[in-house]
């Protein structure tokens, strides 16, 4: 007998720890649910005032337990020299964890982000301005511009036996939201010139093969007293991953304050490792940092690092023609013919085959070529009508040779029996 096992369309299948509805209840809390609310943002052309309102999503149900990521991204802002605010998220009208943007004469965007965990309530979160300096700012606010409320995952995984190792999940085509939650080391404050310091306090993951998972990285605040800038680089167990992840950078002018905002990709190699990010000062002056509240520091899985190895066609296959063996026979033309085809990883027949005068229990009916069964024994389940005309069961065993015999009829006879194929599958490619 097989395992029991769930997918997600177009997805992977994968065995369920446990079984039936608590087992499916289980995939879906372990998984992340991506964006759960859009929402209204300052339209237009906007100049940045105190107690602006620059994105906001409202009434919004929130589950106990789970985690979601408030983000507000502006595509462009310029002003008439230098300029900074910062913005507040806001809960239900309160609130005081910010970040800082700072802009120049130039134009440059800005993604503004925070963590919340729900409550089981509902609640409207938005970005309001809270303090403005400097020359005027202005916001081009347009389609190109978004806001969002996203379900990242559970805050901790369902109470459910887990692996040995790995995010504890069964569904391997979805999302699995944040694996991993680091901090940032709070005792960093004023950054000599031309200096690397490290600003996380070491985050230990292990991270599965197969799959793709994101750095982030946020800073609320930098400050310095002449124009300068910081490169961000991520470490791993020690050692710089530039030759492979790269670094950011971002600028940081000496009017105001700037947030930093840093992300990285990488795969899963199944082996725990110990991440960090390390700033690079530029040379010109000592750079502030501000790393408390409102900093990040997280590993979040991203789902499969390969797109679906058997995904769903555009058009499906042709029927193939099924041969009846041994005494079985193709019903007569008045009905659907017998055939096969695979969509996809699931293998389809239809049309309807009767028991012939010689045909037996526990022979082979019909044999399907390779790629169309599995490399253990699978079990379908098949109606049929009697010659009396009664409706029976019956089921039958398709070999890890492709030989499907019947092995039983429950309610009828067999000889004459005609079995009904239309809706009989089964997925290939799983143990």
């Amino acid at each position: 007998m097989g395992t029991l096992k769930v997918r997600y369309p177009s997805g992977q299948w994968s065995a369920i720890l446990g079984s039936g509805f608590d087992a499916a209840n289980t995939v879906r809390w372990n998984s992340a649910w991506g964006q759960v609310a859009g929402g209204s943002m300052s339209g237009g052309t906007v100049v940045i005032a105190a107690n602006t309102i620059l994105g906001q999503v409202s009434n919004v149900p929130t589950v106990a337990g789970r985690r979601y990521r408030f983000q507000v991204y502006i595509r462009a802002m310029t002003s008439g020299g230098n300029g900074a605010f910062d913005t507040v998220l806001k809960v239900d009208g309160a609130g005081n964890i910010d970040v800082w943007a700072t802009n120049v004469t130039a134009y440059g965007n800005t993604l503004l982000s925070w963590l919340v965990t729900g409550d089981g309530n509902t609640h409207t979160y938005a970005a309001q301005v809270g303090t403005v300096s400097g020359s005027a700012v202005t916001a081009y606010v347009d389609a190109a511009s978004w806001v969002l409320l996203e379900d990242i995952g559970p805050v901790t995984p369902a109470s459910i036996a887990p692996p040995t190792a790995g995010p504890r999940v069964v569904a391997s085509g979805n999302a699995l939201g944040i694996v991993a939650m680091g901090a940032l080391d709070t005792t960093v404050g004023a950054m000599s010139a031309s200096t690397q310091y490290r600003l996380t306090t070491g985050l230990t993951c292990f991270t599965a093969a197969g799959r793709r998972y994101r750095i982030t990285f946020v800073i609320r605040a930098l400050s310095t007293p002449t124009n300068n800038y910081v490169v961000a680089t991520c470490w791993r167990d020690g050692a710089g991953q530039y030759p492979t992840m790269g670094d950011r950078y971002q600028g940081v002018i000496n009017y105001g304050y700037q947030q930093l905002n840093a992300q990285w990709y990488f795969d899963g190699d199944d082996l725990t490792h110990t991440w960090d990010v390390y700033l690079q000062t530029g040379a010109a002056s000592v750079v502030q940092a501000y790393p408390a509240p409102g900093g990040l520091h997280y590993i979040e899985d991203v789902g499969p690092n390969t797109s679906p190895a058997l995904p769903i066609p555009a058009t499906n296959p042709p029927w193939t023609a099924i041969t009846p063996l041994n005494g079985w026979l193709a019903q007569g033309t008045s009905e659907v013919q017998p055939g096969y085809r695979k969509v996809g990883d699931i293998v389809q027949l239809k049309g309807a085959i009767t028991a012939g005068a010689s045909a037996a229990l526990n022979q082979t009916a019909f044999t399907l070529p390779a790629g169309f069964y599995n490399t253990t024994l699978t079990r379908v389940s098949m109606i049929g009508f009697g010659s009396n005309g009664t409706t029976f069961a019956a089921r039958g065993d398709l070999s890890n040779a492709g030989a499907l015999a019947v092995q039983s009829i429950m309610g009828a006879t067999l000889n004459g029996a005609i079995l009904q194929l239309n809706g009989v599958s089964w997925p290939v490619g799983v143990t």
